[in-house]
């Protein structure tokens, strides 16, 4: 049996001091610098804000894909997410990423259908079982009845 493969492909390009740009082929394109607290400027995404962000949505959207085989009544979802970058012996490196999201269902009954949504998404999330790090889920399901 053959192995699926995908493949997504990006380009950088330094634009003076601190800055880049990265560009997705017929998407967007985002500039970036060095954080602030190792030299950059101020106010600009990182490679550190979007490693953690493809974390956080990465979370998202592999939950949608089990929510919706689990037939779950989804009325909202929001995440925050920390990830830590510490320096010990080795390189600076992150320590762990944290998640916290607030899932609203429909039903009283469809938190155990959003808590099992979220334990997939934590076994087979594709960008945090390609890192080291440890990606910690915080499950916070909130019930509201739709109106």
């Amino acid at each position: 049996m053959s192995a699926v493969t995908h493949i997504f492909k990006n380009d950088v390009a330094w634009k003076g001091n601190r800055k880049g740009i990265l560009s997705f082929e017929g998407k967007h394109e985002i500039d970036f610098s060095t954080p602030a607290s190792f030299g950059g400027p101020a106010g600009m995404l990182s490679p550190e804000d979007l490693f953690v962000a493809s974390v956080n949505a990465c979370t998202l959207t592999s939950f949608l894909y089990f929510a919706e085989k689990l037939d779950l009544n989804l009325i909202s979802y929001t995440c925050s997410a920390e990830g830590v970058v510490m320096k010990t012996e080795g390189p600076f490196m992150f320590s762990g990423v944290t998640l916290n999201p607030t899932i609203v269902v429909e039903r009283d009954e469809e938190k155990v259908i959003a808590t099992k949504a979220i334990e997939l998404t934590e076994k087979y999330c594709i960008i945090s079982k390609s890192i080291e790090s440890t990606v910690k889920v915080k499950i916070h399901p909130k019930v509201t009845v739709k109106s």
